[in-house]
């Protein structure tokens, strides 16, 4: 190259084998779509931006944002720009009225992820909305697009699927970052209830 050296850049791009990690030195190596990408991130209070490089299409993009308090992160805006360059554009999320019959069958308990050890997914009804937490984090509204499929917000990528099994329990499909390679959960019961709270007095 005309910057580095070619055994540099191949550093450079050479995943870690510390801790499988997908970091070279300096750069990352991703998906788009199913096509790698090289690149990076960075912010600062009142700044954030994102860049990346494809290969295969000779294809820069790069996101500069004076604020780090956009409505759309510049991470997600240039993933989308990406992905209408290389033709292959993510899944636009329309919201839809909810189901309320369609949503009460998925309620309950999700197994899986990777290997089966992404610990427990829960999917609950609130006051006719649906929501999705991770056991252990908070709970975040999930918005449906039809056909069993609900995402978070317009400004993410994230979305998933429901589908009702031979034995007539449901799984789920989690598309990371909106990209073809999914995680799947599957139904494992009901949600267990929460313990009661038991309130003491000064003399307990």
């Amino acid at each position: 190259g005309k910057v580095v050296s070619a055994d540099s850049y191949k550093l450079m791009t050479t995943p870690t084998k510390v801790d499988n990690s997908d970091y070279g030195f300096g750069l990352h190596m991703m998906k788009l779509r199913d096509v790698d990408i090289i690149g990076h991130s960075g912010g600062i209070f009142g700044f954030e931006s994102n860049s990346f490089y494809v290969p295969s299409k000779d294809i820069f993009v790069v996101v500069i944002a004076n604020s780090n308090d956009v409505s759309t992160s510049a991470a997600t805006l240039s993933m989308k720009l990406g992905a209408l360059a290389i033709a292959k554009p993510y899944l636009e999320f329309v919201e839809v009225p909810m189901d309320i019959k369609a949503a009460e069958a998925v309620v309950g308990r999700y197994i899986g992820g990777v290997n089966g050890s992404d610990g427990e997914r829960h999917i609950f009804l609130d006051k006719g909305k649906l929501y999705y937490q991770r056991v252990g984090r908070g709970a975040r509204e999930i918005k449906p697009m039809g056909d069993n499929r609900y995402f978070f917000d317009k400004s993410e990528l994230h979305w998933m699927q429901f589908s009702q099994k031979p034995d007539g329990k449901y799984s789920m499909l989690f598309y990371q970052n909106g990209e073809a390679e999914r995680l799947s959960y599957d139904y494992a019961g009901p949600i267990p209830k929460a313990a009661e709270t038991i309130t003491l007095n000064a003399s307990q």
